[in-house]
């Protein structure tokens, strides 16, 4: 599983979703879970107000042993 975590500036439509102000910083989040073969299956995406969020990462597995 491959993790990006950048910050970025919200444009105006993402501002206006987080009612927050233009150019504010939002917390990015993308992850990419990979099946069995190593190919990536889905692209999962998260945008955050980073002052409305506590992200905790365990590292868990997924799937079951």
């Amino acid at each position: 599983m491959s993790n990006q975590r950048p910050s970025g500036l919200g444009d105006p439509n993402e501002a206006s979703a987080f009612r927050v102000s233009r150019g504010s910083p939002l917390l990015d989040i993308t992850r990419i879970p990979y099946d069995r073969t190593g190919q990536p299956f889905q692209l999962l995406r998260r945008l955050a107000n980073p002052q409305r969020v506590h992200i905790v990462d365990q590292r868990l597995p997924l799937t079951s042993p």
